[in-house]
C-alpha cells in the first residue's frame, strides 16, 4: 500500500514503450523429390532478427527475475512478461489513462499511475508474489488528469503530477510505500 503526501507544482508527458528483442531462427533447407515424394534436408542457416513491438504504454524491469512489467492504455492492463522469451506470465487490469509504470525492488511492487483525460486518476499497486504471480493490493485516488509519475527509491516515494483545473493549482502528489 501507499501513504498519501502532497506538495506543489506539475509537469506533463506521454510515453511510447518500445519492446526490442533479438529473435534467432534456425532455417533448414528442405529438399523434396517431386517423383518419389521423399523429403530430405540440406544446409541450415541461423538468422537473427531484431523485432520491435510498439506499445501505447510504459514499462519497468525487474532485473533479478527478468520480468518486464508493461502498462497498456487500450485495454488498460498490467502485463508481466519474461524478458528473455517474451512470454506473458501475468495480466491484471489497471488504471484507465495509464501513464507511468515503476518497479520497487525492495518491496517487490509495481506502481502504475493514470487518469490523464479522466475525471479521477489513480495509482494501482501490485505485489509480486514470485516471478510469475502478482496481485493487486491497492487503488488510491489521485486527481483529475493526473498521470505522469516518478519513483524515487532513495526517498521511498512515488510522485504523481496533477494539472491545474478551474479552482485547483497544479500539484505533485507524493506517496510513501508501506510494507
Amino acid at each position: 500500500m501507499l501513504a498519501d503526501l502532497e506538495t506543489p507544482a506539475a509537469t506533463n508527458s506521454r510515453h511510447l514503450c518500445v519492446l526490442t528483442r533479438v529473435v534467432t531462427l534456425n532455417l533448414a533447407e528442405v529438399l523434396v523429390n517431386a517423383e518419389t515424394g521423399q523429403i530430405g534436408s540440406g544446409t541450415s542457416k541461423t538468422v537473427e532478427l531484431i523485432v520491435e513491438t510498439y506499445l501505447d504504454g510504459d514499462g519497468a524491469l525487474d532485473e533479478k527475475t527478468n520480468r518486464l512489467f508493461i502498462g497498456t492504455r487500450t485495454p488498460p492492463e498490467m502485463i508481466a512478461m519474461d524478458s528473455g522469451t517474451g512470454k506473458e506470465v501475468a495480466n491484471l487490469p489497471t488504471v484507465e489513462g495509464m501513464d507511468g509504470v515503476y518497479f520497487d525492488p525492495r518491496l517487490k511492487r509495481i506502481y502504475i499511475s493514470g487518469g490523464r483525460d479522466y475525471d479521477v486518476g489513480y495509482v494501482f499497486a501490485y505485489q509480486q508474489k514470485d516471478a510469475d504471480h502478482y496481485e493487486a493490493i491497492g487503488k488510491l485516488p489521485t486527481k483529475s488528469g493526473a498521470g505522469t509519475s516518478f519513483w524515487s527509491p532513495e526517498l521511498n516515494r512515488y510522485y504523481v503530477a496533477a494539472p491545474a483545473h478551474e479552482n485547483e493549482e497544479a500539484s505533485i502528489l507524493a506517496f510513501e510505500p508501506v510494507p
